[in-house]
């Protein structure tokens, strides 16, 4: 896993800024007090299991009228990080199941509300996210946040009769995804809590 690019949003002295990172990247060099030392420590906010405690309300961009700091990573993925596994025991892929974004890359997203009079902020105010490129038909609610009986459901209003082990979630979805007529896809945000295997890789 590569990491490719770093957008902030509302970070200190960054209302909005894109970061691109090469392969070989091995330092940051620029004048002094022009923000070198706030990129590398958004990259420790967004990797730490704890946020909260790395970050406060001064933090938030003096300049926003928006009440949260965003911090976007994008990660390029090999064969091996592109596994992914669900409901427990089932392997399937980022791919598959896409959850990559427009760049066919892994976007997380670590978003954090600020309240403005408090000074330090609380672990129900972080947000983790994966933005990706979705189907429309389904943006409202992706099919891999579905339970297994909204999957039959769907499999048997969208398709009627299928082969497809029904016990089986990630089968359903990709049996879906492959009957689709309306393939048009919009960008999605999901709560990666949902996701029980995207959730354990990007602690990974």
């Amino acid at each position: 896993m590569i990491l490719q690019k770093m957008v902030l949003k509302n970070f200190r002295g960054y209302k909005e800024c894109e970061i691109n990172f090469s392969d070989k990247i091995t330092s940051l060099i620029g004048k002094n007090d022009v923000g070198k030392s706030t990129i590398l420590e958004a990259l420790d906010i967004f990797f730490s299991e704890s946020p909260q405690k790395l970050i406060d309300s001064r933090d938030l961009n003096i300049y926003s009228k928006d009440n949260y700091i965003e911090i976007a990573v994008e990660f390029k993925l090999d064969a091996d990080d592109d596994l992914l596994t669900l409901d427990s025991t089932a392997v399937t892929s980022f791919t598959k199941e896409c959850l990559l974004n427009s760049s066919k890359n892994l976007e997380l997203i670590l978003r954090i509300n600020i309240d403005k009079d408090a000074t330090s902020v609380s672990v129900s105010s972080i947000t983790r996210l994966i933005r990706c490129e979705y189907f429309k038909i389904y943006k409202d609610k992706p099919l891999i946040l579905m339970k297994n009986s909204e999957l039959k459901k769907c499999i048997k209003e969208e398709i009627g009769e299928t082969k497809v082990d029904t016990k089986i979630n990630h089968l359903m979805r990709e049996e879906l995804h492959n009957n689709l007529n309306d393939k048009e896809k919009v960008t999605v945000e999901m709560d990666i809590n949902s996701l029980e295997g995207a959730k354990k890789h990007g602690e990974r």
